[in-house]
């Protein structure tokens, strides 16, 4: 499927370097601007682009960090008054998974007569998130062009949750039918690479392959579409040597800690143990940051889950997450960490009342499986086991490995 030639050539470093280059002597500008006028919001707001820019990039999390710092300035030299500002607030705040803030923001900026458009676009994203599902579709009932680009990437949001990929695959293509003319790069890149990923959640790898390409060929920095290849080359085309080359490439440019998690996954498939127990290591040092706040709190509970001497941690992150943001996936994660710890009657208890039925993930469905089969309750345990084998490639082969095996 993965192509070697194809992919080789996005495996350089000039683009990456060019970008990075025209980005930080960007910053290097409107910094020393910023220093000679410290009261200047434009220029903060101008920096704030910048380093918000560097952050999605590169994934230095201290851009992110110094672009809400220099937006929250930007607000308060008008006292929190430009309605424009408070949603800029709230979109950063959910790239933060600070969701309830967000929410805040976002309400905050409905007060000072916002765009109702664009309150309407940011609701329905800060109340899917937090698992408010009815409020998500009032938002969308309140957006009068239904033909936006902007309604139909949302409401393909939503047939998604609801487990209708097709329908938000043909939304999805129509919305990027909207934008391929439009000249606008990286909403281009985007839609088209969320189109990759819902090829690959339908079966259609082909497609996928293909949409990751094209992202390619129009931003060779678009490292997301590459990510997207590597895991093609592994769970389809089971070649963990050219995912881990396409990793290793990305990981010299972002260092996103994520990408520690696949390398460990890569190297347990290959028998290489002691590698994943390091490559696993780094991404719990990585995330330790305090500047990292709750964006990996989901990875953070599965590793804990394996070790007994942590998993009390487990379960104060899993409780967190439902408090703050009580979705089936989140009960999915403290399902699982019941189950983890022995109380396998509980687990079921939380799956069967918070998650079964209330999403079409396949990573909670097969925590769903093994919780089910050892609370006794086997008949439910089969109807999962056969959704989580037709998601084997969004699963990976690790996780079939296990499935098949019986591993508990």
């Amino acid at each position: 499927m993965v192509r070697t030639s194809e992919v080789l050539p996005f495996l350089q470093d000039g683009a990456m370097e060019a970008r990075k280059k025209v980005l930080y002597d960007d910053i290097a500008f409107w910094t020393n601007k910023l220093q000679a006028d410290t009261g200047n919001f434009v220029f903060a707001l101008e920096l704030a682009g910048l380093q918000l820019s560097v952050f999605h990039l590169t994934g230095e999390i201290g851009s992110l960090h110094q672009a809400d710092s220099l937006m929250i300035q930007s607000a308060r030299a008008l006292n929190f008054t430009d309605p424009e500002m408070l949603q800029s607030l709230s979109q950063l705040s959910i790239t933060r998974h600070q969701f309830a803030q967000a929410h805040v923001f976002n309400e905050a900026a409905k007060k000072k007569s916002a765009s109702p458009f664009i309150y309407s676009l940011i609701r329905f994203d800060t109340e899917m998130e937090l698992g408010r599902y009815a409020k998500a579709e009032e938002s969308l009932h309140k957006i009068a062009d239904e033909q936006s680009f902007h309604y139909m990437i949302r409401k393909a949001k939503q047939k998604d949750h609801q487990g209708d990929l097709e329908g938000a695959i043909a939304l999805m293509e129509t919305a990027f039918e909207k934008i391929a003319a439009s000249g606008n790069a990286s909403l281009y890149c985007w839609t088209l690479s969320n189109l990759g990923d819902m090829y690959g959640h339908a079966g259609r790898i082909g497609e996928s392959y293909n949409a990751y390409i094209s992202v390619l060929k129009k931003d060779p920095t678009y490292l997301y579409a590459l990510k997207g290849i590597a895991w093609i080359a592994y769970s389809h085309d089971r070649d963990p040597v050219l995912a881990r080359r396409i990793t290793d490439f990305i990981m010299l440019h972002n260092t996103s800690p994520d990408y520690h998690l696949f390398q460990a996954e890569l190297a347990e498939f290959t028998g290489e143990q002691e590698s994943a127990k390091r490559s696993r290591n780094s991404f719990m040092d990585e995330v330790a940051q305090p500047a990292y706040g709750d964006m990996y709190n989901k990875y953070l509970i599965e590793l804990y889950c394996e070790d007994p001497g942590q998993i009390d941690k487990a379960l104060i992150l899993a409780e967190k997450e439902v408090r703050s943001r009580p979705t089936p996936e989140t009960f999915s994660w403290l399902a699982w960490v019941q189950y983890k710890k022995g109380n396998y009657q509980v687990a079921a208890r939380l799956f069967q009342n918070h998650v079964l039925g209330m999403t079409s993930e396949p990573e909670p469905l097969l925590k769903g499986f093994y919780i089910l089969k050892k609370a006794g309750k086997s008949s439910g345990a089969i109807a999962l086991k056969k959704e989580a084998v037709n998601a084997e490639f969004e699963l990976g082969p690790l996780a079939m490995k296990e499935l098949r095996e019986g591993k508990d």
